[in-house]
């Protein structure tokens, strides 16, 4: 919204007045400045910072003309799909990513029916394609083959085995 500064503010005491942030808010913001010359400046501030670490530096003044924008939070997620416990969505916990035994873990595990050797993760590559990688999560659990390393919007697939499902209905 528009406020008018009827006195000295700084940027918390603005966020303040125009309620705060909502939970898609940001951990940044810019303040967009225009000087009496007309050139437009752009101020970057780490919410995080200011707020969290206490860094009263990040504290501006706020000017008549400046316009604030706080960036929208950025979705950091990964996705466990096919035979386990509670497929479905994660947030990361990491910017570094989770290892896929703890991506496993946050699903609740797989399911009794579920073909463990015939898993695959899948990544979006920078260009759009999709890079599959076939992976063993017997092995990687038992510690016998590497624990990748997953990272923003990576899927997880564990399939069914018929076999196991098929023993498991007699």
């Amino acid at each position: 919204g528009t406020y008018q500064l009827t006195h000295f503010m700084r940027l918390v005491d603005m966020l303040t007045l125009a309620g705060g942030f909502t939970t898609g808010a940001g951990e940044s913001c810019a303040i967009n400045r225009t000087g009496a010359d007309g050139q437009t400046t752009r101020l970057e501030i780490d919410l995080r910072q200011l707020l969290e670490q206490g860094d009263m530096v990040m504290n501006v003044p706020i000017e008549a003309g400046d316009m604030i924008v706080v960036a929208k939070k950025v979705e950091r997620l990964f996705f466990i799909l096919g035979d386990v416990v509670k497929p479905g969505d994660y947030p990361m916990p990491s910017p570094k990513g989770i290892r896929l035994s703890e991506a496993l873990s946050t699903a609740g595990g797989f399911n009794k029916t579920a073909n463990t050797s015939k898993s695959y993760w899948v990544r979006i590559q920078p260009d759009g394609s999709r890079q599959l990688t076939a992976v063993d999560l017997k092995k990687i659990l038992a510690g016998q083959q590497e624990d990748p390393l997953l990272g923003n919007y990576d899927l997880v697939y564990v399939p069914d085995s018929k076999s196991k499902t098929l023993g498991y209905s007699f």
